[in-house]
């Protein structure tokens, strides 16, 4: 079974949907080596915890935007990717992070991506918290 969450736009302007689904436990994963350096677990837990966790405020197209990142077992796990796995921890365990997941009084990357069109925001959009 799988499913698809909220969507995220990257750095680069590109609509990120992630897509979550159950691997049975004999699965080995295969790297490809022209897209991964590396396959490694993580604990889903982990992005909930401040223990390790690290952050960056940037602008990003105008506005304040939280870049997220981890460390764990020697690997760094950070921006889209930490996003992403953050969003995924707070639905699929059902838990707030011990930290503070968005710059206050900025949208959240979901309410950016919802709004977004791929040239820009939707001018007939909303703007969530008066950012857009």
């Amino acid at each position: 079974m799988a499913c698809r969450r909220a969507q995220f736009i990257s750095k680069h302007g590109l609509l990120v949907t992630p897509v979550v689904g159950w691997i049975p436990p004999e699965f080995v994963p295969v790297a490809n080596a022209g897209e991964v350096d590396e396959v490694f677990y993580v604990p889903l837990e982990r992005f909930l915890l401040a223990t390790e966790h690290e952050h960056s405020d940037f602008l990003w197209d105008g506005m304040l935007q939280r870049l997220h990142g981890f460390r764990y077992a020697g690997q760094r796990i950070w921006g889209l990717t930490a996003g992403i796995l953050i969003h995924a921890a707070t639905v699929l365990l059902d838990r707030a992070p011990e930290f503070e997941v968005n710059v206050p009084g900025t949208p959240t990357p979901m309410a950016l991506a919802a709004a977004y069109t791929g040239d820009g925001y939707a001018a007939s959009r909303t703007a969530p918290s008066g950012h857009l």
